[in-house]
């Protein structure tokens, strides 16, 4: 998951347009699941990195007990239904249709909070209420802006955290 944090805001983008041109272009074949699933990997991949990478050099303001790992997962069982039913040509019921995007929203908010929490405190040191980092979730939650903005502070984390480490 580092690897994510390591690109640059525009290798990210570009990365992450390509896989969704995939997608669309695949949308019709057999291969659209798994075009589907890069391409949200790609997305949620780069949410989660940056939660796991800062959470690790937080030191005593680290977030304990948050079970982001178990959310990565969740996300991306519950979205296998999304995919379904956004792609299935059968009529389906709106309340599914509901509950499919409802389990799948509160895992990507969840790793979207958790994220968020663990960059504000690594920036500010100190532990952080929900409003003190509301900017940083806004940023990660809308991706095509937040990139370009999230990116590269988690570049200048890096490149500080590994000359530290020489």
């Amino acid at each position: 998951m580092r690897q994510f944090c390591r690109l640059k805001h525009w290798q990210l983008f570009l990365t992450w347009i390509i896989s969704g041109t995939f997608f669309v272009a695949t949308i019709e074949s057999p291969f659209w699941v798994l075009t589907f699933a890069i391409y949200y990997f790609l997305m949620i991949g780069w949410i989660y990195s940056i939660g796991k990478v800062t959470n690790k050099l937080n030191g005593k303001f680290k977030i304990e007990n948050y079970h982001e790992d178990l959310w990565f997962v969740l996300f991306f069982i519950f979205i296998i239904p999304f995919g379904y039913f956004s792609h299935s040509s059968t009529p389906i019921n709106g309340l599914i249709k509901f509950g499919a995007i409802l389990f799948e929203s509160i895992p990507a908010f969840k790793i979207i909070n958790f994220s968020a929490k663990a960059l504000g405190q690594y920036e500010q040191k100190e532990n952080l209420k929900f409003k003190e980092y509301i900017s940083e979730f806004f940023l990660i939650g809308f991706f095509v802006i937040g990139l370009w903005i999230i990116q590269p502070k988690m570049n200048k984390i890096i490149e500080k955290q590994q000359s530290t480490n020489r």
